[in-house]
Parts: C-alpha cells; sequence; structure tokens
C-alpha cells in the first residue's frame, strides 16, 4: 500500500484507513465474538465431551459456545 501510486498520489493514507477501521471494528466485538475471531469459516468436527478426552482450552470453547445453549433450549421446549 505505501508505494503504489494513483496519478500522482499515495494509497498509503487507504491503508491506514482500514486499519484504522478493522481496529474500530474489533474494540466494539464482545468477548464470545473476539473468543473465535479467526475461526468463523472454519469447519470442524462437533465436539464430544464425553467421550473424547478434550484439552481445557478446548472444552472451554465448548462450554463458552452460546448457539449450545439456544439449541438445546429450543430441543427441551
Amino acid at each position: 500500500t505505501g508505494d503504489s501510486t494513483r496519478e500522482g498520489g499515495s494509497y498509503s493514507h487507504y491503508g491506514q484507513y482500514l486499519r484504522h477501521l478493522i481496529a474500530q471494528n474489533q474494540a466494539q466485538l464482545s468477548g464470545a465474538e473476539r473468543h473465535v475471531l479467526g475461526y468463523e469459516d472454519t469447519l470442524q468436527a462437533p465436539l464430544q465431551p464425553l467421550m473424547d478426552n478434550l484439552e481445557a482450552q478446548t472444552y472451554e470453547t465448548f462450554e463458552r459456545d452460546p448457539m449450545k445453549y439456544i439449541k438445546y433450549e429450543e430441543a427441551i421446549n
């Protein structure tokens, strides 16, 4: 971005503004959203916490998943 030019101008200020927008957006994320940042588009095998020996971090991620609790409530009602 820094060396690119267009009609004698520089694109560096566009890159700087985009970095500012990204940082501003990340500051507004909830704790759960920050926790899964970077994993949104990653397919993973379903967790089986009672069958598999999960690491503490993996189990914590499983326990923090709000969708799991939403679907459980829907299923029992």
